[in-house]
């Protein structure tokens, strides 16, 4: 059994974050906060309220939980309480987490410096490049030279990888499936 993970995925509409989670989390059982209904009827949770979303996880385990449009109630400002103690909650549950956002300028900073693994597609801003740039040295001039629809992985250590796509994805995708 592997240890659970928070993945967060970063980057812009339209540059990949959801197809990319789509094909992460296929073949294990999840549930999915999707406050844009992008997932489809079968795993579209939505509707709920986050607590509701929340205590639904609690009762159901499944394997991965995903929260889309994570600024939403995980906001820098505003974070839901009940969504930031279930990211202090979920690994006892053996639960893998994965947060879907814009920018990291614009969530809780918790989300971002717990996370186990990054994934940053194109995020051009002067802010995000600085606060990129304070969590691995010259990964905020990296994301803004990244062509469209690509990303680079980040790792627990805060190691920048840029190997080819399935290079990078396989070890997240092999923890989250339980393999080694």
């Amino acid at each position: 059994m592997t240890k659970p993970m928070r993945i967060v995925v970063l980057g812009l509409q339209g540059s990949g974050k959801t197809t990319l989670v789509k094909r992460l989390i296929k073949g294990n059982p999840h549930s999915v906060y999707d406050p844009l209904h992008e997932y489809g009827s079968q795993y579209n949770v939505g509707s709920f309220n986050i607590e509701t979303f929340l205590t639904n996880v609690r009762i159901s385990g499944p394997r991965i939980v995903v929260f889309e449009e994570a600024s939403r109630y995980l906001g820098k400002h505003s974070p839901s309480r009940a969504a930031l103690t279930y990211l202090d909650e979920h690994r006892h549950m053996d639960q893998h987490v994965m947060i879907v956002c814009r920018r990291p300028t614009q969530v809780h900073p918790d989300v971002i410096e717990l996370a186990n693994y990054l994934i940053v597609f194109n995020l051009p801003g002067a802010n995000d490049k600085a606060l990129l740039e304070a969590m691995a040295c010259g990964l905020g001039d990296i994301v803004r030279e990244l062509p469209e629809h690509e990303f680079v992985v980040v790792d627990e250590h805060r190691k920048v990888h840029l190997s080819p796509l399935p290079a990078r994805v396989d070890p997240i995708r092999g923890a989250i499936h339980g393999k080694s």
